[in-house]
């Protein structure tokens, strides 16, 4: 098979190496590959194999890979391929949190929040995880930094440290922190809105400089007004 690339004017025909067949990939894991074990495991978990696809998270998880571990506790967590077992996935979720697997940090701190596999909920370790995930420009992780500062959850309330993190989500498009950004900006007199601004944009200013990359913008809110009242009453209240 050949791949044609335009240069100078002439058409270059390139190889393109062969992709491996699953057999392949299957015998490569069995000789110790972790990548090829967790290929394994992916190609099984599409195919709805489940109890296959753990085995072979396993043995990534196993071999210490952050993405096996990830992925072991998540099927022990939903009880695909396993018994359904919330103790054990917090267990595998903090062993590839621990090695910096942003993934991991957000879904340990769901189970801290709700205390799910935990001995008890518990507010300070679970911003301590999302924060770290946060940090990896995790967007469900930013959202949940920002609740919790909002509410004052295992913190004291801070909205404009809320502010900095709902507007670093609605950056990377996430349109629940657009609309909490929003609601809480609402809440702010003038020149509160530009204290939480400044937060924002240093942070981001701060971030950018260390990855190289264009800080996130958002749209400037000139003045604090209230936000508008929904037609309709929502369904739970």
């Amino acid at each position: 098979m050949l791949f044609c690339a335009l240069m100078g004017g002439r058409l270059l025909a390139q190889p393109v190496a062969s992709v491996p067949s699953f057999e392949e990939v299957l015998e490569r894991a069995k000789e110790g590959e972790v990548i090829m074990q967790l290929t394994v495991g992916s190609m099984y978990e599409e195919r709805g194999s489940y109890t296959n696809a753990a085995r072979w998270y396993q043995a990534a998880a196993d071999a210490g890979d952050a993405g096996g571990q990830f992925k072991l506790g998540l099927l022990h967590a939903q009880g695909a391929g396993l018994p359904r077992d919330l103790t054990a996935a917090v267990k595998y979720f903090e062993l590839s949190a621990k090695q910096g697997f942003s993934a991991a940090q957000y879904n340990l701190g769901v189970c801290w929040e709700k205390g799910l596999g935990t001995p008890q909920k518990n507010y300070q370790e679970a911003l301590k995880w999302y924060q770290l995930a946060a940090e990896q420009n995790d967007i469900a992780a930013q959202k949940a930094v920002g609740v919790f500062y909002e509410k004052g959850l295992g913190v004291k309330p801070d909205l404009v440290e809320a502010y900095k993190w709902y507007a670093l989500s609605a950056a990377e498009g996430l349109a629940d922190g657009e609309t909490l950004r929003k609601n809480l900006a609402a809440k702010f007199k003038p020149e509160e809105l530009v204290q939480a601004q400044k937060r924002f944009t240093d942070y981001a200013a701060a971030r950018a400089a260390k990855s190289k990359e264009p800080p996130p913008r958002l749209p400037v809110d000139v003045t604090a007004k209230p936000a508008p009242k929904p037609k309709t009453k929502d369904f739970l209240e």
